[in-house]
């Protein structure tokens, strides 16, 4: 039997709109801590991915969260997967948005994690190939979407359920 590899992302994003501020606490020690305690207690690899926005809103309420998962980075134990500064719909916003979202966020995301990733996650999961010459520009090699939203977007068969797949366009590729 074939063995098959998966790899996990976790997402958090503490600026939902439904999220009353005073619960910020409760979800950075119920939900977040634990996907950090799994990492360093178990032999389980993982993507995090937080806006900028959010780890900033983290910093102020815990950094000690912020300084463990710093650790784990520079020991490879999770790879920290980037979304921009803002989650923002990015097929909605003009292009100029899109590119100064990821350049703000790379610069603040420098102050705060020892890598430059090379993973975006697409926010919301909407994407369209016009988002593929910003990715290119900011030097991403890999972009993450769920599988329902790439199956959507392009005619996926079912040997690519759990593959990764090559996205092209006059700019480049994205994997």
């Amino acid at each position: 039997m074939a063995k098959i590899s998966l790899y996990s992302i976790f997402h958090g994003n503490l600026n939902y709109s439904s999220i009353p501020k005073e619960s910020f606490h409760e979800i950075i020690d119920g939900c977040y801590w634990p996907i950090l305690d799994a990492v360093k207690n178990f032999n389980f690899k993982t993507g995090i991915e937080f806006p900028v926005n959010t780890l900033k809103k983290i910093q102020k309420i815990d950094p000690l969260f912020i300084k463990e998962l710093r650790n784990l980075i520079k020991k490879q134990k999770c790879e920290f997967i980037f979304s921009g500064r803002e989650q923002i719909i990015s097929p909605l916003i003009p292009k100029e948005v899109n590119e100064r979202n990821l350049i703000n966020g790379f610069k603040e995301i420098k102050r705060i994690f020892p890598v430059r990733p090379h993973i975006a996650y697409v926010n919301e999961q909407i994407f369209s190939n016009g988002l593929i010459p910003i990715y290119l520009k900011a030097k991403f090699r890999n972009i993450m979407l769920i599988h329902e939203t790439a199956s959507q977007t392009w005619n996926l068969n079912k040997k690519q359920n759990f593959s990764p797949v090559k996205i092209k366009s006059s700019e480049g590729e994205l994997s």
